[in-house]
């Protein structure tokens, strides 16, 4: 008897070739070729049923991963949310108290008789008017506000123009104040608190529908830092 690997002549009923060490138990390498040969031929054989498995998955994934880089993009698109500035609504209550001073200044003139008194009265009222019609002008000339789904931009100045941005993913708490009047006609400040430089607090002052653009602002700050993955508690 010969080894089947090296040829040389064997011991009688020998379990290991002396010679090469090759385990003379095994099958022989005509067999392990046939072994080999058939499961080559079933994994081939699996192997495009598992081909064409994955082909059929392949569009599905692929529409997926397209479907959700385009919501991606969508949201890195800024959309343009609110955009206002100061209200003459918030002017009410100084016009009343002008109002005020006006009908007092007319009774004192009344009361004095003369013309000295007319003509201080008119002064006071003029002065009074004019003052409050130049600081709503100010106010809306040189303030205006716009917000997007990711920046509020925060623009002052009137020769001067100044802007301003604060990102809704660095806000940290947004409030909103009115007093008597401002509650009755719908006004009021909004103030944010955030971690920017420039504006850690950033008070919009007279805007119209305030507890709506609170809201909205709040909302949108929100669903930014849901969409970056970051909890609004923590941040």
């Amino acid at each position: 008897m010969n080894c089947p690997r090296c040829g040389i002549e064997l011991v009688p009923d020998a379990v290991f070739c002396h010679s090469c060490g090759a385990d003379l138990r095994a099958p022989t390498s005509a067999g392990d070729d046939r072994t080999a040969g058939k499961t080559a031929g079933k994994s081939s054989a699996a192997r495009p049923a598992d081909n064409a498995a994955a082909d059929e998955r392949a569009p599905g994934a692929a529409l997926r991963a397209r479907g959700q880089q385009a919501a991606v993009n969508v949201d890195l698109q800024e959309r343009e949310l609110w955009q206002g500035g100061y209200s003459p609504k918030a002017m009410v209550g100084k016009a009343v108290l002008a109002a005020v001073l006006s009908v007092v200044a007319i009774g004192v003139a009344i009361a004095v008789g003369e013309n000295v008194g007319w003509w201080i009265a008119l002064v006071v009222i003029a002065v009074v008017w004019l003052f409050l019609a130049g600081e709503l002008a100010y106010r809306r000339l040189s303030v205006h506000y716009r917000a997007t789904n990711i920046i509020l931009y925060h623009e002052s100045g009137i020769l001067r123009r100044t802007t301003d941005r604060v990102e809704l993913i660095d806000m940290d708490d947004i409030s909103y104040t009115q007093g008597i009047v401002d509650r009755m006609l719908g006004v009021g400040t909004v103030t944010i608190r955030s971690s920017d430089v420039s504006d850690p607090v950033l008070r919009l002052v007279g805007i119209d529908d305030v507890r709506e653009v609170a809201a909205r602002l709040d909302n949108a700050r929100r669903e930014e830092r849901m969409r970056r993955g970051l909890y609004i508690e923590s941040v």
